[in-house]
């Protein structure tokens, strides 16, 4: 029994001693940096209730831990310098923290070209040019100067980060350390002449969302529907918070200078149009945690590669990436922000992970020297584009952070382009003349626009005389005068708005109900021209029209156009699709448009129950001007149909649907199509015509297919904006959702923004269905918001037909 006794007291009284032990997070060991200039903070875990002193260059302070066992000390800031010293941390343990130093802390993160380590990997290509200067470096002795701490890959909640803890720079801790932030720290400790503190934090193949807390994103009035209020967070279908909570929270509050950043090329995959509201939250959100609202961030704009070359779901055109770039550009508006370009850092174009680190790195570097160490007449930008001006046949470009001035490496400037109003953008000849450019072509006699370097393989020669890149841009964005990309679903109505018991639909026998069409507002009054699957559904079709003074109660007003009955393969109107609706000022008459498809030839191996061979026909109204929308129309024929300019992406089913609108003098139109073997996605194309009337012709490849969603895009209405660019609503494929884009000149969309319009309490069939189909366009009203009339698969007491519902779209505030 006496054994026992004793156990238990030895067992008590080391259970008291494991918990009466002081504990620091990982931040903290030997050879650490701490920040200058800064209050010095030191904190960790004890027994609740234990005394803890911390010992400091001679100072002394003591604290309690509280009931959790937390605890902090707060040291009035330092000096930098290059003397080290000890640290002392007592409880009723002791911590030892030998040869500190006291200087400036970054904190380096992003993906993997953040996370390029200083020995190269088997699979990086070497430097193209001179030698590989991290190479070199790996060569020298220690450097005691610049301390380096890097964190360990981990996802989600977690106590501490992973790390070996705070190494002095030498070859072995260099090796795996992250290059880009080497060689920005070492690049300070030479103009500086302080200690250097580098943690290096980044995850290959990352995207933006899981470096962003999940609170940032539940609380942003743009987010916070999407990401919901509880359970896991995905934002753009990626999980939000991991390695924020893995890697970047238990490194704060410590005290550091500011932030690098290298990331971009995972969310350029997908056509990420929110990254610039996504890079701000993620700034801010590290700000507050880190409590200080004007921590510096300066990052690195993606260098140039053939996105257009991989095989991703989702289609890219050599356009994406200078599209990513202005949205790169426009995150300098987030405060005590500053970017790198680095588009002459690149070899090869098919190299995602281009060498040169050591370049990035000081260039990253000039902002932080500029803007945070007082060197003011530091040059650290190339070339911005600040104005504008028109001369004749030419246009002038004037710019900011012009350095000596500006320079071109040969006898022209590469990679500028012109273009008129119709925005058909042609090669320029550019020139330096003195600190402007003068852009020109002969094919061009009233020019409107420039961009430069507005495709993925750009690697001009526009620099200024201190060897620093221009910034990429375009002069034709509009800009909205709502932020874009943050339309929400304002009000829903329950339920449809037009069932099967509706006195028009059973008076007309539309058994199955409705699928596509457009609705426009004329005077007060919607009209809407809408498919109606009068017996089997998206096989018996006729086009019929609406009317309602509150987009809410409607009445059927007459049948437009009846498809020829007898589907078969010799039968190219055996469907009918309204798809479109258009005033032609020009004729002063309303024009219809549809695509009537044929049925699929079993004898030539086809799919007998597939449409074939789209084409589409325009009708015009009879009665001249506006009031002539009611019909009759006048079958003017086909204008669009599969011929010797096909382009393969459009398929068997061919010419698919087809919306025109208006940009400037010049008409264009979305059309889709679909391969139905083997089975594909539904891509979406443009065409372009001088009149309504046509002749309509196919917008080339590499514009077409459009890179507006990765696997479905059908029936595009696009809103003209009262206030500048256009809006596109569309059939998303989406359970319960439709899809929008937004364009600032009406050719360039920006990738799809899906809206839930179905609450959960009120759906009206179950997930997986394709439940929702399609918008019938956006209606812009007066106060700004849109309405939108919608049809949508709706299932009560075993009857399925496609309803009509309705909702309501603003602009978040």
């Amino acid at each position: 029994m006496t054994k026992y006794i004793l156990f238990f007291i030895w067992m008590a009284c080391s259970i008291s001693f494991v918990f009466a032990e002081v504990e620091l997070p990982a931040i903290f060991s030997s050879n650490m940096v701490l920040q200058q200039d800064k209050p010095i903070l030191i904190w960790g875990q004890a027994t609740a209730g234990e005394a803890v002193m911390v010992r400091l260059k001679g100072n002394e302070k003591q604290t309690v831990a509280d009931d959790a066992g937390k605890w902090k000390i707060k040291f009035p800031a330092q000096k930098a310098s290059f003397d080290a010293f000890d640290i002392l941390v007592e409880g009723e343990n002791m911590i030892r923290l030998e040869n500190v130093l006291v200087g400036e802390i970054w904190l380096c993160s992003g993906q993997s070209n953040m996370d390029y380590n200083m020995k190269l990997r088997d699979n990086y290509r070497q430097p193209g040019r001179g030698i590989d200067l991290a190479a070199e470096e790996l060569k020298k002795p220690a450097n005691p100067h610049i301390r380096l701490f890097l964190v360990e890959r981990k996802k989600g909640q977690t106590a501490d980060v992973g790390t070996k803890g705070w190494e002095i720079c030498d070859a072995t801790s260099l090796a795996p350390f992250s290059a880009p932030g080497y060689f920005f720290g070492k690049e300070l400790l030479e103009k500086v002449n302080v200690p250097i503190g580098l943690i290096s934090s980044s995850w290959g193949g990352s995207r933006i969302e899981p470096w962003t807390p999940e609170y940032a994103y539940r609380k942003s009035p743009l987010f916070s529907e999407e990401a919901g209020s509880d359970g896991e967070t995905k934002i753009d279908n990626s999980p939000v918070g991991e390695m924020y909570e893995g890697m970047i929270r238990p490194l704060a509050p410590f005290p550091m200078r500011g932030f690098i950043w290298y990331q971009g090329e995972s969310n350029v995959m997908f056509h990420d149009a929110r990254y610039y509201d996504k890079q701000k939250l993620l700034i801010e959100a590290w700000r507050e945690v880190w409590q200080d609202a004007k921590m510096p961030f300066y990052y690195v704009q993606l260098a140039p590669y053939y996105y257009s070359k991989r095989k991703d779901k989702m289609q890219h055109t050599p356009e994406i990436l200078p599209w990513f770039w202005e949205i790169q550009t426009r995150c300098m508006d987030i405060p005590y922000s500053g970017m790198a370009v680095v588009t002459d850092l690149v070899d090869e174009l098919s190299d995602i992970h281009p060498s040169y680190k050591w370049e990035v790195g000081r260039r990253l570097a000039l902002w932080a020297l500029a803007k945070d160490y007082g060197q003011k007449n530091l040059v650290y930008s190339g070339p911005q584009l600040k104005r504008k001006k028109i001369h004749k046949n030419k246009i002038v470009l004037e710019f900011s952070h012009l350095g000596s001035g500006l320079k071109q490496d040969g006898e022209t400037l590469t990679w500028f382009e012109i273009a008129g109003d119709d925005g058909g953008y042609l090669p320029a000849t550019a020139i330096v003349e003195g600190n402007k450019v003068i852009v020109s072509s002969e094919k061009l006699d009233k020019p409107q626009h420039v961009r430069f370097a507005w495709n993925e393989a750009a690697r001009p020669n526009f620099f200024n005389n201190e060897g620093l890149p221009a910034l990429s841009f375009r002069t034709d964005k509009k800009e909205f005068a709502q932020s874009p990309h943050q339309l929400y679903v304002k009000e829903i109505h329950q339920g449809p708005i037009v069932d099967h018991l509706h006195a028009d639909v059973i008076a007309s026998k539309n058994k199955s109900g409705f699928e596509t069409g457009q609705m426009v507002k004329i005077d007060g009054v919607y009209h809407m021209f809408v498919n109606e699957m009068f017996d089997r559904p998206h096989r018996d079709m006729r086009i019929a029209y609406w009317t309602s003074v509150d987009a809410e109660n409607w009445k059927r007003e007459s049948t437009m156009v009846e498809s020829i009955p007898g589907r078969s393969p010799f039968n190219p109107k055996s469907e009918v699709w309204v798809t479109g609706v258009e005033f032609n000022e020009e004729e002063n008459a309303w024009n219809i448009f549809y695509v009537a498809y044929r049925a699929g030839d079993k004898e030539k191996g086809e799919i007998e129950g597939n449409d074939y061979a789209g084409r589409i026909w325009r009708a015009k109204s009879v009665i001249p001007g506006k009031d002539g929308i009611a019909g009759p129309y006048a079958e003017m024929g086909v204008i669009m149909q599969p011929d010797e300019n096909s382009q393969a992406w459009e398929g068997e089913q061919a010419v698919a649907a087809f919306n025109p609108y208006k940009v400037g003098d010049k008409w264009y139109a979305f059309y889709d199509g679909h391969t139905h073997t083997p089975r594909g996605d539904w891509p979406v194309g443009m065409a372009t015509a001088e009149k309504l009337s046509g002749p309509w012709e196919r917008m080339p490849e590499g514009h077409n297919p459009v890179p507006i969603s990765p696997e479905f895009n059908e029936n595009l209405q696009v809103t003209e904006l009262k206030n500048g660019g256009y809006l596109a609503i569309f059939d998303s494929m989406g359970d319960h959702e439709i899809a929008y884009s937004l364009s600032q000149d009406g050719i360039h969309w920006q990738p799809e923004v899906r809206l839930k319009i179905q609450s959960d309490d009120n759906l009206w069939a179950e997930p997986g269905d394709h439940a929702t189909r399609t918008p019938l366009g956006a209606v812009e009203e007066e106060d700004g918001t849109f309405t939108v009339v919608y049809t949508a698969m709706y299932k009560k007491n075993e009857k399925t037909f496609y309803g009509l519902g309705k909702c309501t779209l603003a602009w978040e505030k």
